[in-house]
């Protein structure tokens, strides 16, 4: 038993190591916030982490994680390489990382919105009618599932602690936010709009339960953002960071059965830190930064 047990150690400690990789083979970490089920949210990142190893030739695996405060932290410890951030993650983790650089992401991000819903049991029609109501946002850490959603509601004549009943709510993700509408435990909710589309076009909203409401104006956000191109190139060889950059530039999302359903998209495209900018006033403005 004793020789048994000290081999499992041993074979536990040189997986581990395997794990994080070698001087010679170093692991590229990519991860994602969790803004939806983590069965489809994993799938999705094992699959973007085999396409980019295969394009690439680097060890790039995916580090999987259960809240949006574990990827901006470990983003900001070079723990994780490349990081799939909602606008304000991002600005979080490039804020506590110097010289990162958000450098992909879709079409549907630079004019992207979020959406409000009611149950159908209330008197919920337009945008003034949820003073009084309880309320669900997504994740505290949201661009589009709260950030933005509370900034025009506050445009809007509405502050969420002083005019919704009892406490707001905060569901954790955007597909939790359609299921706490639509079974009543919330009144109204706020969520992105590719998310509740994708509800929509699966026949997954039951409009006996839950109704649309409004959309907000558009805002750039989600995006891909990477650590320092000097230590990226420093760690995996000269060319890697443009070689990650190439390779996202080429994923075809709209034919692999285990990217789209995640990234509901074509494809990427190239963004830039400046993009942000007005979502990082409205942080600050919050105090969420």
């Amino acid at each position: 038993m004793k020789k048994f047990l000290l081999y499992l150690v041993g074979l536990l400690a040189l997986l581990a190591f395997a794990a994080c990789g070698t001087d010679d083979d170093p692991v590229f970490f990519i991860s994602a916030i969790p803004d939806q089920d983590l069965t489809r949210v994993h799938a999705a990142m094992d699959e973007l982490a085999s396409v980019l190893s295969e394009a690439t030739g680097l060890n790039v695996q995916h580090r999987g994680v259960t809240d949006y405060a574990a990827v901006v932290s470990g983003f900001a410890r070079e723990e994780i390489h490349l990081a799939w951030f909602g606008g304000l993650t991002g600005v979080q983790g490039r804020a506590q990382l110097p010289n990162s650089v958000a450098v992909a992401q879709r079409y549907e991000d630079t004019g992207f919105t979020s959406v409000f819903i009611a149950g159908a049991h209330t008197d919920i029609h337009t945008m003034a009618d949820f003073a009084g109501y309880s309320f669900t946002f997504a994740s505290e850490s949201s661009t589009s599932g709260h950030l933005m959603p509370r900034y025009y509601l506050m445009q809007w004549g509405i502050t969420p602690e002083d005019d919704f009943a009892g406490h707001v709510g905060y569901s954790g993700s955007h597909s939790r936010v359609i299921e706490l509408v639509q079974n009543g435990t919330f009144d109204g909710g706020a969520l992105n709009d590719i998310i509740w589309h994708r509800y929509v076009d699966e026949g997954n909203i039951d409009y006996d339960r839950i109704r649309f409401i409004s959309y907000t104006p558009e805002f750039y956000n989600y995006n891909f953002s990477m650590s320092p191109r000097a230590n990226i190139d420093a760690t995996f060889g000269n060319g890697s960071f443009d070689a990650i950059v190439d390779a996202l530039m080429n994923v075809d999302i709209a034919n692999n059965p285990l990217l789209h359903p995640f990234f509901v998209s074509e494809g990427f495209i190239p963004t830039n830190n400046g993009n942000y900018h007005d979502i990082e006033e409205v942080a600050r403005m919050l105090g969420l930064i």
